[in-house]
């Protein structure tokens, strides 16, 4: 029980954060249990990329590089930009314990997170390839409600350890994500690889009877396909796109879904309003479809973007 409720709440988290997990609110039914996120996940460029060199930071390891090979001035080929990354969302997941010894009693878990991250954005001159290493944390807070309706539920509440608990909850979270994106002519094509470790602790709790604790990772491997069409409605150049991703889980969020991995698709109108409302680059809207062999859903979002 310990590591299943462990593993729980740091899914709703992470769920309920990130856009390696999934860009867009999601809903599914999962064996006897069914659960549904809110999120707003966010990443944007803070400056338009620069040269390393003019980076005080890395302008003497390029002074150096520059010593070995005249020809390559390695300063100007890489461009950083810092990136902002993070998410607020809300998660619930109810469990209805159909088929174990608590059939006929309800648990729910709900929780409200909040993660906040960042790390550079490293350009390879006008080849398309860019690659983020990041750091960041989500802070979540985590509670359970639980309702007897027999004997056997009223003996797990007169306990009172393992049901209507609440914690706070920090997840530490390094990242690494590779990319490829280049324009030609009207269509843009991306491809992103990005994996995530994620270490969960409680920072605070009511019951000393569970840990709270989980480890897990992610690997996402998205291919995105953006067309530029011709329509301009009330004059913003409209886009058409979708994507297909398989994200692969590890350790207590493969545990928490009961599943090694899942695929994703999804479709997205945009519209380009070129920072004309609230430093706006692009709004839209997306809606997606995901599965694998034990379970389904379907995520629905809008999409933004920022500029500074």
């Amino acid at each position: 029980m310990d590591t299943a409720i462990g593993q729980r709440v740091e899914a709703t988290a992470v769920l309920g954060t990130q856009s390696v997990a999934s860009r867009a609110g999601l809903g599914w039914t999962l064996n006897n249990a069914s659960g549904s996120i809110y999120k707003i996940p966010w990443e944007t460029e803070l400056t338009a990329p620069t040269p390393a060199a003019s980076n005080w930071l890395s302008a003497p390891f390029f002074a150096r590089m520059d010593r070995y090979d005249t020809n390559c001035d390695m300063g100007t080929f890489l461009r950083v930009a810092p990136v902002f990354q993070g998410g607020v969302g809300y998660g619930s997941f109810v469990n209805d314990f159909n088929n174990s010894q608590l059939a006929g009693n309800d648990s729910e878990f709900e929780t409200f997170a909040l993660s906040l991250g960042g790390g550079p954005r490293i350009y390879f001159g006008d080849s398309g390839f860019a690659i983020v290493p990041a750091f960041g944390f989500i802070y979540a807070y985590t509670q359970n409600h639980f309702d007897a309706h027999n004997p056997n539920g009223q003996e797990v509440v007169d306990n009172g350890q393992y049901v209507n608990w609440h914690v706070n909850t920090m997840s530490l979270l390094p990242s690494f994500e590779a990319r490829y994106m280049k324009t030609f002519g009207r269509w843009t094509p991306k491809f992103t690889s990005t994996f995530a470790h994620f270490d969960t602790r409680p920072i605070t709790r009511s019951t000393d009877a569970l840990s709270f604790r989980s480890t897990s990772e992610v690997w996402a491997n998205n291919f995105d396909l953006d067309y530029l069409t011709s329509f301009k409605p009330l004059t913003f150049p409209m886009h058409f796109g979708g994507d297909l991703a398989r994200t692969d889980l590890f350790g207590g969020l493969s545990g928490a879904l009961d599943t090694g991995h899942y695929y994703q698709t999804d479709g997205r109108v945009t519209f380009d309003v070129n920072g004309r409302y609230l430093m706006l680059k692009y709004v839209g809207l997306d809606v997606g479809y995901f599965w694998c062999g034990v379970f389904h859903g379907y995520s629905i979002g809008l999409e933004g973007s920022l500029q500074f």
